[in-house]
């Protein structure tokens, strides 16, 4: 796999050229953005006191790697070790510490969370930098390259695609970080571990390398770290490829697999096996088109660019395209996934990936593959195929054939059923989940004369036109083509619908009521309602009571959406 510096066009025209010779079934077309992207000149961490400053030394390999869209300049304080920086983390640091984590430079290892996120908890908590170190126990000189956006896509850009930055006014995203960030090796940060000050460090904390004591500072009480982080801007363009195998009934509904196509080191697993499942899915699927297969709805292959830098290329495409179909999980269970990997799991979506982008941007109902434990050296020299093999215990050429087969039987029912197998359903009992957390603060809720009735209201709506629409498919004329996709357009624009009209994109990148992150999101509600329970003075109950309305009508356009035709909705008050 080409990594970002030589990919540039190489790589997109080879593939390019790849199709047009040998898969005659697909339309083809390039796409070139200008996004933001930071070329890294040194970076320098000193021990500072009173009279004198000590740098501490980085290993020359590493010298070019940084965190992308961290803020650039100087800064000094005592060092305060908060394990993997959650926001738990965070909420049991402030716990131990005496003082404030407030101009302090926090130091966490790398896991659990993006470094975007990372980042986002420390500015929180008013943190001056933060510097982010691999708890390898063995490849203790490398670092990880990473970014430190708290949102997906150009952050110069946000919420409108980036192809030529002249044509719109200065912005930037709200995720973009204000304060300073770097990633180190083990063991640069054992060197700062050394003579830490302040409480002993938790056994839940403890990793390959750790502090005794976890700060803030350093037992020598003037001693200080300093970050200096000189980062600069500039632009580069990017590539996207993607080939199409059109629909014979439903064009206009889009399958869409994708890869990214680049990646910071050798990317054998961040991109490199996704980029050959790809290539491999397009032939066989052109294959079959020739031998006789019409799929009802059109398949989309999308190799995307500039993915370590926050999916850009997959989310400045969407921002274009605005596809409104992809994956979700299939009704049926004919095929079971741990029959060819028994390991695999279901997670989350991580935060910085395209997936996350398709699902929490564009309301795109999405799933996504990854091998989670080699995951842990993306961004760094060791994402090697020599590594990768070892890890799947030298059954790579079968693992990759069972992960290509379990896609293909997917593309397949949802290019070939009357009716899209998305199991809308299951937003029935996640709602009920929500329902349930926004119910133990009925207390708090009354105490200010906030009723969440409307809320619940507004769920059973959703699980009534939900219920409605699965007795409608089941009972209805398979071979009528127009009722077929007037049910399959209902079911597409649940998704969409669960992104709330009620902020901005460009502020609230992820608007998703479940799924995204911010204020007017399910969780955002949670968090301050918990808040409200500590302490009143700790949030604005308008704010609250604002939010919790935007999600209720957010759900009840979901509902809507199911419901189909402004005629048939029954709202039930």
């Amino acid at each position: 796999m080409l990594s970002w510096e030589d990919e540039r066009v190489d790589f997109g025209g080879k593939m390019r050229s790849n199709w047009l010779k040998n898969l005659l079934h697909l339309n083809l077309s390039s796409d070139e953005f200008d996004f933001c992207f930071y070329r890294r000149t040194p970076n320098k961490i000193k021990i500072a006191s009173n009279v004198s400053q000590q740098e501490i030394s980085q290993e020359s390999k590493n010298s070019p790697v940084y965190c992308a869209y961290s803020e650039t300049g100087a800064f000094k304080g005592k060092l305060v070790y908060a394990n993997y920086g959650t926001k738990a983390d965070f909420e049991d640091l402030t716990k131990m510490v005496v003082g404030t984590i407030s101009g302090t430079i926090v130091i966490v290892r790398a896991g659990i969370i993006s470094f975007a996120e990372k980042v986002y908890n420390a500015e929180k908590m008013k943190a001056g930098a933060v510097l982010i170190y691999p708890d390898f126990e063995y490849f203790r000189d490398i670092a990880i390259f990473g970014h430190v956006h708290a949102g997906l896509g150009d952050p110069f850009t946000p919420g409108f695609p980036s192809f030529n930055h002249t044509q719109f006014p200065p912005t930037k995203s709200s995720g973009l970080p204000g304060i300073l960030a770097h990633s180190i090796s083990t063991n640069t940060a054992a060197k700062l571990f050394s003579s830490m000050s302040g409480p002993s460090t938790p056994d839940a904390w403890k990793g390959a390398v750790f502090p005794s004591k976890i700060g803030p500072g350093h037992e020598k009480n003037e001693m200080e770290v300093m970050l200096e982080v000189n980062n600069v801007n500039t632009v580069k363009q990017i590539h996207n490829v993607f080939g199409v195998i059109k629909g014979n009934e439903e064009p206009d509904h889009y399958i869409l697999i994708g890869a990214q196509r680049d990646s910071y080191g050798p990317g054998a697993a961040e991109s490199g096996v996704g980029t050959a499942l790809l290539l491999e899915l397009a032939r066989v699927f052109s294959k079959m088109v020739q031998d006789g297969f019409k799929p009802r709805r059109s398949i989309i292959f999308a190799s995307w660019s500039g993915g370590a830098f926050g999916s850009v290329g997959a989310t400045e495409w969407l921002e274009v395209k605005l596809v409104y179909t992809l994956v979700w999980t299939l009704r049926d269970s004919s095929f079971q996934p741990t029959t060819c990997f028994p390991s695999c799991s279901l997670t989350p979506i991580p935060m910085d990936t395209s997936v996350y982008a398709f699902l929490v941007i564009g309301g795109i109902p999405s799933v996504g593959l990854r091998f989670a434990k080699v995951s842990n050296y993306n961004g760094t020299m060791l994402d090697t195929t020599d590594k990768l093999i070892t890890f799947v215990d030298h059954r790579l050429e079968e693992v990759s054939r069972a992960m290509a087969e379990m896609i293909g039987h997917m593309v397949i029912k949802l290019t070939h059923d009357h009716h899209l197998p998305l199991d809308y359903r299951r937003y029935t009992d996640e709602l009920v989940n929500v329902a349930m957390k926004i119910d133990e603060y009925n207390e708090e809720l009354n105490n200010y004369k906030l009723d969440a009735m409307w809320f619940f209201s507004a769920k059973g709506d959703y699980y009534r036109a939900a219920q409605a629409l699965e007795d409608e498919t089941k009972q209805s004329d398979l071979t009528n083509v127009l009722l077929t996709r007037s049910h399959n357009n209902r079911i597409m624009r649940v998704e969409y619908n669960f992104l709330s009209t009620f902020v901005s994109q460009s502020s609230c990148p992820f608007r998703h009521l479940l799924y995204g992150n911010a204020n007017h999101t399910i969780s955002g509600i949670v968090e301050r309602l918990k808040l409200l329970r500590e302490n009143r003075n700790l949030t604005d109950i308008n704010l609250i009571r604002t939010d919790l309305a935007y999600a209720t009508w957010t759900i009840q356009g979901a509902a809507n959406a199911l419901s189909g035709e402004i005629w048939t909705i029954k709202n039930i008050f």
